[in-house]
């Protein structure tokens, strides 16, 4: 189906990922093309590019030169820099490595070369243009100061983001929050849940925080929110905090009162400091670290080292610190915003960005366990993970947010970022896959590259053919050849699903679906029947696989297990009858109670659908799927909202194929647990459980006085959401979307 798409012209706020890898093998095909006429007619490419550049002569040292003499000159000068250059290259129009070429150009010369000079810019122009795609991105700015990446030191290597808290609510209530309160079904289930927190708050804290009203908390959250840790070179992680507080308000100097009183009463002292006519409070905790604050407009910073807010004070300024760079200036940072199409035009609502080796490092500085496993890295290839870091987007008339996704790695890959590769493809579901699916995710393996990877990491430590030894004894173990008769059978396409079942009322009643493609049906059956014939022996006697036929289909449920858990309940049963003491005795027997009424548990089930090999946690699972591959029942492929998530998915890449596609219908996925939660039994026996607890049973009557709707009609405030996956040179990027129902 991606197949056929055609480019599709996207707003600009939904463009797909940025395509690096097509940019960059034009620049790398047209610099190839460039070199090879450079090394061939060196005279000819000078003389053309200068001609291009507007220079007839050039001077040097007081003495006018034609470009190609120029640039022998500078080539002689610099001769250690192209030495391995020429070592390797010849020049047919030249009577030494370097030297002056005395052929004239022709017409055809000419065409040549500059078709050359051409194909040379171009290739500078694709690298250059992936440059900036990966680092000329501004996240956004704000109007009474820079923004918390312009504030905070480019050794960040946690951060999190809200742009404007508030606007973030808004947009919740834009998209359907207010809506939702105003449910005649849930309004007063909010109403009372929130007296209920209201009241135990005046009763156990307010005095304690200088009479803050709860309302009054919002005003700490007035505007931009930011969390991050710093690692300096060679220094211990330290952290930030920066939170926008509500102008004119007393909330936040009374909560810093109660925090510095509370701070003295335990023996901590508070000091006071300068920087640039800012003041710093200094908490001193006694402890490894102290707590440095400042508030500078209506916004404080948190830090735990002075001097992280001289920097961020420095920066605010306007005037960073000497051997100082502000967090934009990150590359990984920058290039991972590129990616998730980020910019001042188009500031996201959230963002946040982890460096996850150095997190680790800064860690754990001074474990010895800790400094051999930082060596390697580099051999598993893992110190290839650049970056990980994301953007929430605000949405448009199809979509109530975007949010991007984006692993940055090394290029070229190595070890196990260049094992585990996924392919692009169209993606057509299995026949197999009910139309109520509720989660769906989708996505091919390259399997011999991820073999290939494997074994050369494996050898690596163990030396070579290390490998290789180790599946021989394998397949000897279990009397098949595990490359030929189990890997090499396996196409890569692995389909994950999720259920509920419409009766169920099990917190866990979402059955789990796992659809692997193979290559040759037939012969992976004859290993699968091998390894079950192997487990049964092992059994003795014992069941262990029970064939199941349903409307012409055949599949196997591990019997065995139900019956190890009907047993383990039988026996816990008899124990419980022995104790004496009747509260535990009650206690206990509730909790199994609770546990057969709402705890489900998983019985594995297999079997073939065609050449797909389908593995289930229940058997209504299973039966279901067989209903759906007989035509008993709808399948995925059919379901209208699936179909609009394709739809969507496919203009969002704009031709693109996906490496891996998620389809999500939360009205599906959480009808067992709604099931659960609106059961008389259920609210009976949570409120039992806290019954001596006062606040705690307080909410328990308040949520049993308002009985909830069914989740059919609830459907309005749950929206379908999907995600596409895509693969190029400079890592995985996700690109995840929210639907807005059609009522909207």
């Amino acid at each position: 189906m991606f197949a056929s798409m055609k480019s599709i012209r996207t707003p600009r706020e939904i463009q797909p990922p940025f395509d690096t890898s097509r940019l960059l093998t034009i620049g790398k095909l047209s610099l190839a093309v460039a070199i090879r006429y450079f090394r061939d007619n060196p005279r000819e490419f000078c003389e053309t590019y200068s001609s291009l550049l507007g220079y007839t002569h050039l001077t040097n040292g007081g003495q006018t030169t034609e470009p190609w003499e120029f640039f022998m000159h500078m080539a002689r000068r610099t001769h250690t820099q192209l030495a391995p250059i020429t070592r390797t290259a010849s020049y047919p129009h030249t009577g030494q490595q370097i030297g002056l070429a005395t052929v004239s150009l022709g017409r055809t010369a000419r065409r040549s070369a500059l078709l050359a000079v051409l194909l040379g810019l171009s290739g500078l122009f694709a690298f250059g243009s992936n440059l900036a795609s990966a680092v000329a991105q501004e996240e956004d700015t704000l109007p009474a100061r820079p923004a918390s990446n312009r504030i905070l030191p480019e050794e960040t290597i946690l951060y999190f983001r809200v742009r404007s808290i508030p606007e973030m609510v808004e947009l919740a209530r834009q998209n359907g929050l207010d809506s939702m309160m105003e449910d005649e079904r849930l309004s007063s289930l909010f109403g009372d849940l929130y007296t209920e927190i209201q009241a135990e708050y005046d009763d156990q804290l307010k005095a304690e925080l200088d009479d803050v009203e709860l309302d009054q908390f919002q005003d700490l959250f007035a505007g931009e929110m930011c969390i991050a840790l710093v690692a300096k070179r060679r220094q211990n992680m330290e952290g930030i905090m920066i939170l926008d507080v509500k102008p004119e308000t007393e909330t936040a100097d009374k909560l810093l009162g109660v925090m510095e009183r509370r701070a003295e009463e335990e023996g901590q002292t508070i000091e006071m400091d300068t920087e640039a006519e800012i003041e710093i409070s200094i908490l001193r905790t006694g402890q490894d670290r102290d707590l440095f604050y400042f508030r500078d407009q209506d916004t404080m910073y948190f830090a735990t080292n002075r001097d992280l807010c001289a920097e961020m004070i420095a920066n605010l300024q306007g005037k960073p610190l000497e051997k100082t760079r502000p967090f934009f200036e990150n590359r990984k940072y920058r290039t991972i915003m590129g990616q998730c199409r980020v910019d001042k035009d188009n500031p996201p609502l959230a963002t946040f960005f982890i460096d996850p080796i150095e997190l680790f490092k800064a860690a754990t500085r001074g474990e010895p366990i800790a400094a051999v496993a930082v060596g390697f890295l580099p051999v598993l290839g893992l110190d290839g993970l650049l970056g990980v870091g994301g953007a929430i987007l605000p949405g448009d008339d199809d979509f109530t947010s975007i949010s991007h996704l984006h692993l940055l790695m090394s290029s070229p890959r190595e070890g196990l970022l260049k094992a585990i590769s996924f392919r692009s493809g169209s993606y057509d579901l299995p026949p197999v896959l009910p139309e109520d699916t509720g989660t769906l995710i989708v996505t091919s393996l390259d399997v011999p590259r991820l073999y290939s990877g494997i074994e050369s990491i494996y050898d690596t430590f163990n030396g070579t053919g290390s490998f290789t030894e180790l599946v021989d004894r394998g397949s000897e173990e279990v009397e098949f050849d595990l490359k030929t008769d189990l890997i090499d059978l396996l196409s890569g396409t692995v389909t994950f699903m999720n259920w509920s079942a419409p009766d169920s009322a099990a917190l866990n009643g979402a059955s789990n679906g796992y659809v692997i493609e193979v290559n040759d049906a037939d012969k992976f059956r004859e290993t699968l029947q091998i390894i079950m014939d192997r487990i049964q022996a092992d059994a003795g006697e014992n069941e262990v696989f029970k064939l199941v036929k349903k409307d012409g289909q055949e599949y196997w449920m591990v019997d065995a297990l139900r019956e190890q858990m009907e047993d383990s309940r039988l026996r816990r049963r008899e124990r419980l009858e022995q104790f004496e003491d009747e509260d535990f005795r009650r206690r206990a027997e509730r909790e199994m109670e609770f546990s057969d009424r709402f705890i489900r548990r998983p019985v594995p089930a297999f079997g073939f659908f065609d050449n797909q090999f389908v593995i289930t946690d229940s058997q209504e699972l299973m039966d279901h799927m067989v209903e759906t591959f007989q035509g008993k029942a709808a399948s995925l492929t059919e379901s209208e909202h699936y179909s609009e998530v394709r739809k969507k998915a496919e203009q969002l890449l704009g031709g693109k194929q996906p490496a891996g596609l998620l389809y999500n219908r939360p009205i599906n996925q959480l009808q067992s647990l709604w099931g659960a939660i609106t059961d008389p039994s259920m609210i009976e026996m949570m409120q039992d459980a806290v019954a001596e607890q006062p606040f705690l049973s307080r909410l328990a009557d308040a949520y049993g006085r308002n009985e909830l709707p069914p989740i059919e009609e609830m459907q309005q405030y749950f929206r379908t959401s999907g995600a596409v996956m895509t693969d190029d040179a400079t890592g995985l990027h996700f690109l995840f979307f929210e639907l807005k129902n059609k009522e909207e």
